[in-house]
């Protein structure tokens, strides 16, 4: 009996394969967005700090290019995660600070989960959102997002025995990290065979500090402060969560084809003093910014978590994609957390909806070395609740506020601002002023959340007889 594929048959058809193969689509690749809550400059593999034990997250490092210079629009956690998931200023939409959670989607703003769905991907949120939770119109799942699970279903779960991770419904803060990366590689495994994005916003290290026990009792350098050791400790939470989705990504296939982002919303709120000078006399500072200290730290960067200094608004910021961005890097070029949107919908191949101008920055270019450097631009900063704002033009930054009102620094020389060189250089000065003016007049003001209405008081009436 004849072969049914002669040898001259398997020589003219393997060249037909093989074009054919080449001729395929390429996949499109996944998007993971992970998100610290409040962590510091310092605490990243790489930067100041030594104590920390974050073996999945140094992994992340090394596979991906790490940002020197990566910055969020805002020092605060509801407008940082606006920008970000806009790829616009958010004050386009007067979403300022924490009392303006509602404003960027009552203004129609779009999510990167929206942009993406007609691109044909699954998307999920999982964690902290901060983004008008109270009202159904502004969750995850009215915002793009097929599927979400942040804390007010974590807690139900809880109340109603049904959260499924062992050891959360006793503890439920200490297994935040756990419990939400549990759920993002359960949604990797549904939906392994599509594109999908997924937006992982971690509660760590913000307080309330509650770290499992596992991570408590790790051995670490020791420290004389409580609360550094329990920073350190629920960061060690969140590095087992990163490692939970990272694990599945590699038992599927996907870490190849996955773009992930990893960043913080903002700077450590630290207690100490923000450096030369006078402290802003603003808004909630004091013995708030001592409520919200967690151990975290910002060093060598001057300032914290609601100011516009380095220390505030310079974060972890690292982006890696093993199938097209080689590792292993550090990059120390400005870039900003508006970027991420642009760079995702890049990489999909994906346009903005309905034609949306963003703010952001293409990074896909930089980071596969095909350009050494980005288009030069001006970042822009402005925080009504402490009267703040700064602008960054090339290695100048100009910083103002009432007290001290005007502050100009050479970052390239001097990246922990201490040396003010405003007197020395006025017309740097009237130059960026000028610019952020210009920038300024495209924003709206700040437009706070209302207030629920207070049901009115019945009156009682005396019945006639």
């Amino acid at each position: 009996m004849k072969p049914t594929l002669t040898l001259l048959t398997a020589l003219v058809l393997t060249p037909l394969a093989t074009l054919h193969a080449e001729n395929q689509p390429a996949r499109k690749p996944n998007i993971l967005i992970i998100l610290a809550d409040d962590l510091g400059y310092a605490d990243w593999p790489g930067h100041a700090a030594r104590d920390l034990t974050v073996p999945n997250l140094e992994k992340l490092a090394q596979a991906g290019v790490s940002f020197s210079q990566g910055y969020v629009s805002a020092p605060q956690c509801s407008p940082s995660r606006a920008g970000l998931l806009t790829g616009r200023y958010q004050q386009r939409f007067g979403h300022e600070n924490n009392g303006c959670t509602q404003a960027a989607f009552t203004a129609g703003a779009k999510t990167l989960a929206e942009h993406l769905r007609p691109a044909g991907y699954a998307t999920a949120a999982y964690g902290k959102w901060h983004l008008g939770d109270a009202l159904p119109s502004h969750r995850p799942v009215s915002r793009g997002f097929d599927e979400s699970f942040g804390y007010g279903e974590y807690q139900k779960a809880v109340r109603d025995g049904t959260l499924g991770f062992p050891g959360a419904a006793t503890s439920p803060q200490a297994f935040n990290a756990q419990v939400f990366a549990l759920r993002a590689a359960d949604f990797i495994q549904a939906h392994a065979s599509q594109p999908w994005c997924i937006y992982l916003a971690f509660h760590e290290p913000h307080v309330d500090l509650e770290p499992t026990e596992a991570s408590a009792t790790l051995t670490r350098p020791s420290s004389s402060d409580p609360l550094r050791q329990k920073c350190l400790a629920v960061m060690h939470d969140q590095d087992v969560g990163v490692g939970m989705v990272m694990e599945k990504l590699r038992a599927l296939g996907l870490e190849q084809d996955t773009l992930v982002f990893y960043l913080s919303d903002n700077g450590a709120p630290t207690t100490e003093a923000v450096g030369p000078g006078p402290e802003p006399s603003q808004g909630k500072a004091g013995k708030e910014d001592d409520k919200a200290a967690n151990g975290s730290r910002n060093d060598p960067l001057r300032g914290r978590k609601g100011l516009v200094w380095e220390g505030g608004i310079r974060v972890p910021f690292v982006v890696s994609w093993p199938g097209r961005i080689p590792g292993g890097q550090t990059n120390h070029q400005p870039v900003i957390s508006l970027d991420i949107l642009p760079t995702a919908l890049a990489a999909a191949g994906a346009a903005p909806l309905d034609g949306t101008q963003l703010d952001g920055a293409n990074l896909l270019p930089l980071l596969e070395g095909k350009e050494k450097n980005l288009p030069e631009r001006t970042l822009y900063w402005r925080y009504a609740d402490r009267d703040l704002l700064a602008v960054r033009e090339g290695k100048w930054k100009l910083i103002k506020c009432k007290t001290p009102s005007t502050q100009l620094f050479d970052l390239e020389a001097d990246p922990s601002e201490t040396t003010d060189l405003s007197t020395q250089h006025p017309e740097v000065v009237l130059r960026l002023q000028a610019t952020w003016d210009k920038w300024n007049a495209e924003m709206k003001a700040p437009i706070n959340d209302p207030k629920p209405d207070k049901p009115a008081k019945e009156k009682s009436k005396k019945e006639k007889p």
